[in-house]
């Protein structure tokens, strides 16, 4: 069924991703929310209060990047929730630009069939094989099927997907992967966004972003 878990649809709600969950964070608290206090960014100590869900199920209709003077820039995924012969309703899923959650799924777009329905899918504590690494992450697939969506960009088919390089910040060796994202930036606009239900003509204008969770972000 579309929508966020069991319906939890507006005409635009906005839902976060951290730590294997979707996230969708309210003015009060009810019997259904979390409680929990911020700890990054200028907001650390203040308490919010999240629903959380497992699954988002609708047509992902658009792409936006905003830029925040605070927060940077960020990515906004629309998903067209909306019931047959309802009013329009749609979720958006806001992530730092460079978050890698963000990235992973970027990476998988250019094998969506963009006239079907995707389901977004959870996962936390998760072990990939051959591995002592415990991960958390979304997969996507067609609603109804169970075959996941593969990306289009990996380390073992890179497709023109640059390396990420290895840097030195203060002495210390940090993955640099910007120009990665000027690819991934540049598919978006020319390979997924036209292919998009909502897709415009670029325009001049951005709109302001916020994101506390950056992800894990893997060297490739």
């Amino acid at each position: 069924m579309r929508g966020l878990g069991q319906r939890e649809t507006s005409r635009d709600t906005y839902v976060g991703f951290s730590k294997g969950v979707f996230i969708k964070r309210v003015e009060q608290p009810t019997a259904d929310t979390i409680t929990r206090a911020l700890t990054m960014g200028p907001n650390a100590g203040k308490e919010v209060h999240e629903l959380h869900f497992q699954t988002i199920t609708g047509q992902l209709v658009d792409i936006r990047k905003d830029i925040h003077e605070t927060y940077g820039a960020s990515w906004e995924f629309i998903i067209d929730t909306t019931i047959q012969g309802g009013d329009l309703e749609q979720i958006i899923l806001k992530m730092g630009y460079d978050n890698g959650h963000a990235k992973s799924l970027i990476k998988k777009l250019p094998n969506i069939d963009t006239e079907k329905d995707l389901l977004f899918k959870a996962f936390d504590n998760f072990t990939p094989k051959g591995t002592d690494k415990v991960l958390n992450g979304f997969s996507i697939r067609y609603d109804g099927e169970k075959e996941t969506i593969k990306p289009a960009y990996t380390r073992d088919e890179p497709n023109g997907l640059p390396e990420m390089k290895v840097v030195k910040v203060k002495g210390k060796e940090v993955y640099d992967d910007h120009e990665q994202m000027i690819f991934l930036e540049n598919i978006i606009n020319t390979v997924i966004k036209p292919k998009l239900k909502n897709f415009e003509e670029p325009t001049t204008g951005e709109e302001p972003a916020t994101d506390e969770d950056g992800g894990e972000v893997l060297p490739f």
